[in-house]
């Protein structure tokens, strides 16, 4: 190749150089300024939008804050209320108490009364029983000695007073017991709806504020209160009889429980036996726990003592279902030292099936 042809070369190369140069800043330079505007615009926007979403979660926050506020004001006041009432109540019940004890001191003041009486009284009989035998002695007797038969009639005249003074005595006393037998059972009736009451508002402050105490006796007579105890449920699943989650009630033989129960005191808890309940709450029938066999176990829960975290229950429950229904739930009760089982309002789950 001659030498004009390689400047020709060169410059037609760079001619297409500069063409290609010239196009990339006439068409891609602006596309590429557009799209880095384009993308510095989006952060802006999604900065924007991140500073009023957070403004809105403040405002929100800040809102459900003097909600809550508010509200324990409200539960203060309420809590206040029920206070006093309470107050009112353990002070009627007081002097009830005090009615009563000092009611029941006169009726046995009086009850004794009687009784002495009583005995007096036939005592005064046999008295007057020798001076009737006496009496008929003298008279049988020729030349009766006139003063003693006086004498005689007239102790016997006396002892009979004495005897109706002390019958009527008694009569009234009697009366009067019949009508403090009323008055102390009146009272101890009015004690009695008090104290159901002041058990309901005792419960009703407990709950005003979520930190009241509402102590029920457990094994060993430790006092454990009722409305601190929560349980944090993990697995409430329906099994099948090869221990396969179950799609429906058709085939749900068995529940699978894990749970953690929750207290301030977990130690207080400690051998303290719990009781775990199935509803159908459709019907709201309980559904007993059962063997393989049927009738093998008819209890109404499945009780079981707290050994730790956390609590694993297999609930067994073969028995044919009335419905295929799948609205179930787990119940835990706390079972107190006399065997009564008290329901725990923090521990229901629902029973979960395959979807």
């Amino acid at each position: 190749m001659d030498k004009e042809t390689q400047k020709s070369t060169q410059r037609t190369n760079r001619q297409t150089e500069q063409e290609q140069t010239s196009w990339f800043r006439r068409t891609l330079l602006p596309i590429l300024l557009l799209l880095l505007l384009g993308g510095a615009a989006y952060y802006i926007w999604q900065q924007r939008k991140s500073v009023e979403t957070n403004k809105e979660l403040a405002t929100k926050y800040k809102e459900e804050l003097v909600s809550e506020q508010e509200a324990k004001a409200e539960l203060g006041e309420e809590y206040k209320v029920l206070e006093e009432e309470n107050i009112q109540l353990q002070d009627s019940i007081v002097v009830l108490k005090s009615r009563i004890t000092e009611l029941s001191r006169l009726l046995k003041d009086k009850v004794g009364i009687i009784s002495r009486n009583k005995g007096e009284i036939t005592r005064m009989q046999n008295e007057m029983n020798r001076l009737v035998g006496e009496m008929s002695q003298l008279k049988s007797e020729k030349g009766a000695n006139q003063a003693r038969l006086k004498q005689l009639e007239d102790e016997r005249f006396a002892l009979d007073q004495r005897i109706g003074d002390l019958y009527m005595q008694n009569d009234t006393l009697e009366n009067e017991n019949n009508v403090l037998l009323y008055e102390i059972v009146t009272t101890e009736k009015e004690r009695d709806n008090l104290e159901e009451k002041l058990d309901v508002k005792e419960k009703e402050l407990a709950g005003a504020t979520g930190d009241g105490v509402y102590q029920v006796e457990g094994e060993k007579g430790i006092q454990v209160n009722i409305n601190a105890i929560e349980a944090e449920f993990k697995t409430v699943q329906a099994l099948t009889q090869r221990n396969k989650k179950a799609r429906s009630a058709k085939k749900w033989k068995k529940t699978a429980i894990e749970f953690d129960v929750i207290y301030p005191a977990l130690d207080d808890l400690l051998n303290q036996n719990f009781s775990i309940q199935l509803v159908n709450e459709d019907t709201d029938e309980v559904i007993s726990p059962r063997e393989a066999n049927p009738g093998a176990y008819d209890a109404k829960g499945l009780e079981f003592a707290f050994t730790g975290n956390p609590v694993k229950v297999d609930f067994v429950n073969w028995q044919q279902k009335k419905d295929a229904g799948t609205n179930y739930t787990i119940r835990l009760f706390f079972v107190d030292g006399a065997g009564k089982e008290v329901s725990l309002a923090s521990a229901i789950a629902p029973v979960t099936f395959k979807r």
